[in-house]
């Protein structure tokens, strides 16, 4: 996408047909769900809203991974002591 020029509340691009449909989400314009008009909106607030969570998430791998260490860990313990009474 190339930013080609500005309106009053926004800007003006210049994209490719592929790059539209990822933004809708679909893989490419050959999508048969692809269907894009002059004045057609796009909202990309639910691909913002899903990129904003996976950087969080990825902000919290160190704490998710040790969590499930400790998950791993109480397997193991459970798993040993259910089988020792048995």
């Amino acid at each position: 996408m190339k930013v080609i020029g500005k309106t009053e509340d926004g800007y003006l691009i210049n994209a490719k047909q592929d790059e539209l449909a990822n933004l809708q989400g679909m893989y490419s314009h050959y999508d048969d769900n692809f269907r894009l008009n002059i004045g057609d909106e796009i909202n990309i607030k639910p691909f913002y809203d899903m990129a904003k969570e996976a950087v969080r998430l990825r902000n919290r791998s160190d704490e998710l991974r040790t969590a499930a260490n400790h998950i791993d860990s109480a397997i193991r313990i459970i798993d040993f002591v259910t089988k020792s009474e048995g």
